[in-house]
């Protein structure tokens, strides 16, 4: 009989460095990113003209000055990718190293890729607001310093899109009736999804002005949270104990006011906020540009405003959508609104409209979500290869 010792046990009970859990993770994450790209070709591309897009494009190069505007814009949306780094990691930078947490570049790098490829791949903020909270539990905090830091981040990122977004949804619903009386079934369905979008968002952005305040909000929250473990049988916590903590000891609400109270971070964040959420109209702009949709107005503040307004509105109406990415669905709406908007302009031809926000949508997201496979499998391997070292990243 073979004699089997401690450090064999202890070898045979370690974390493997890819088990079969996270290999099916890894070839189901792929399989969307590739369902992901197949709609996009058989739904939104099926009558796209890529013809059409280059010759755009070389009419651009062949103009005046021509050369100098397309390698300028190209190199514009190329720098998108990594100043949109700002918005997602470097927030989350300043908060924890407030906290006396330094993360280094390389994780945070990751960590903004695979956000970047979760958001792809997933409706709304099924996946990248779960991720955010295990990355923070990596960092060695605890669950209430966790949750706390992703609402000041989301509460601040809410009221800067309610500064941008109401103005803008406003300026609109002084022409949905002439959207739908242009386009009268593409129309209605634009329209509604603006102000379901909108008004998503702004019943979000109440939420997050209350749960920040209010401890109850927090306390049937929990409770509501724990009762749902309860039915599928998972280890929950009572009433009394979801009254200690979240009334009498009042941990998140007690983590969300240290937050608000740092003034001059909140600042800082909230201008990587404005500045990266302007560039994203920027972009969209700067794409119609690229193919020569408005030609003669290379930059016309009142054409710019209502490109912001478009994108705003439309982004915030497919926010909340269950479609990945809302795929498909934002090409139409932005399709409608910008062509409703231009539609006495021989300088902004629906060809030129259709190319500009298929090369908006390639830089903004579907660039981000093939690179940032690449960002997610190196995480989760990385992951895996330190459990060897460590049972868990997360503090009991």
């Amino acid at each position: 009989m073979k004699t089997v010792t401690i450090e064999e046990k202890a070898k045979k009970q370690e974390p493997k460095f890819l088990d079969a859990k996270k290999i099916v993770f890894i070839v189901l994450a792929l399989l969307l990113l590739i369902g992901l790209i197949a709609i996009t070709f058989v739904f939104v591309l099926k009558d796209f003209s890529f013809q059409t897009l280059f010759d755009g494009i070389k009419t651009r190069w062949n103009g005046d000055r021509g050369r100098i505007i397309v390698i300028a814009l190209v190199i514009c949306l190329v720098l998108f990718f990594f100043i949109k780094f700002f918005q997602v990691s470097v927030p989350y930078m300043i908060r924890l190293k407030k906290m006396g947490i330094k993360t280094p570049f390389k994780e945070a790098v990751l960590y903004y890729l695979t956000t970047a490829f979760l958001t792809a791949i997933s409706p709304g903020v099924l996946l990248t607001e779960p991720y955010n909270m295990f990355w923070l539990r990596t960092r060695g905090i605890t669950t209430a310093q966790a949750t706390a830091l992703v609402w000041i981040n989301e509460f601040l990122y809410h009221t800067v899109l309610m500064f941008i977004t109401l103005p803008a949804f406003i300026y609109f619903t002084t022409q949905f009736g002439g959207i739908i009386q242009t386009y009268p079934a593409e129309g209605t369905t634009v329209v509604i999804l603006a102000c379901v979008g909108v008004g998503i968002d702004v019943l979000m952005f109440a939420f997050y002005i209350f749960s920040g305040f209010s401890k109850k909000v927090h306390y049937y929250l929990s409770r509501i949270f724990n009762r749902t473990k309860q039915l599928f049988h998972m280890k929950y916590h009572t009433k009394n104990q979801t009254y200690e903590t979240y009334i009498r000891k009042a941990v998140l609400f007690n983590n969300a006011k240290i937050l608000l109270k740092d003034y001059k971070e909140n600042l800082i964040i909230a201008a990587c906020f404005i500045f990266t959420t302007l560039l994203w109209f920027l972009m969209m702009y700067a794409s119609l540009i690229l193919v020569n949709a408005g030609s003669n107005e290379m930059f016309d503040f009142v054409q710019f405003l209502k490109v912001m307004a478009t994108v705003s509105v439309v982004t915030t109406a497919n926010r909340y959508l269950p479609i990945p990415g809302g795929e498909g669905m934002i090409q139409m709406q932005m399709q409608i609104m910008l062509m409703f908007e231009h539609q006495d302009s021989t300088n902004w031809p629906p060809s030129g409209i259709d190319n500009g926000i298929f090369v908006w949508r390639s830089f903004t997201a579907y660039i981000p979500a093939i690179v940032g496979v690449s960002g997610f499998i190196i995480y989760l391997v990385g992951f895996a290869k330190a459990a060897k070292h460590k049972q868990t990243f997360l503090q009991k």
